[in-house]
């Protein structure tokens, strides 16, 4: 009985496809939710530079309340971006040395504070819930 069906409906169509014989009224809601998704908090839109913007302030500060002799002394927040499908966050830090290991060093720091910066985060901007982070360290282009 299937079979007849499909063979029904391929003699009337040129191409099946998901949503044949879906209401277009309920398209339209799925395309606007799927819509609202991809620019959510952490994603594109003004809303989600905002929110970088936040995080990036919030990074700068626990940043700067490292100790002199921390691993973590001497970086600088250049940008944050939220990576595709808004799960994490790329933090791109700044390093005046040019040195690969030396670099390579201070994104591992990073990534071992990372509960740590995502603490400051929530509480800076007051959210319970906070992206991931993925930090990454590029040498400074003026090299200080």
């Amino acid at each position: 009985m299937k079979h007849d069906q499909d063979a029904a409906w391929r003699s009337l169509c040129a191409e099946l496809r998901p949503d044949d014989g879906v209401p277009p009224h309920v398209l339209k809601k799925r395309e606007a939710a799927r819509a609202a998704r991809s620019t959510s908090n952490t994603g594109g839109g003004h809303r989600g530079r905002q929110y970088c913007k936040a995080v990036q302030r919030c990074l700068e500060a626990a940043l700067s309340e490292e100790p002199g002799d921390s691993p973590l002394d001497g970086l600088s927040i250049d940008s944050v971006t939220p990576e595709p499908g808004g799960a994490a966050l790329l933090v791109v830090s700044l390093h005046p040395g040019a040195d690969a290991a030396e670099l390579a060093t201070r994104e591992a720091a990073l990534n071992a504070a990372a509960g740590h910066m995502r603490a400051a985060i929530a509480g800076g901007i007051r959210r319970k819930r906070v992206p991931h982070l993925r930090f990454r360290v590029v040498p400074h282009p003026g090299g200080l």
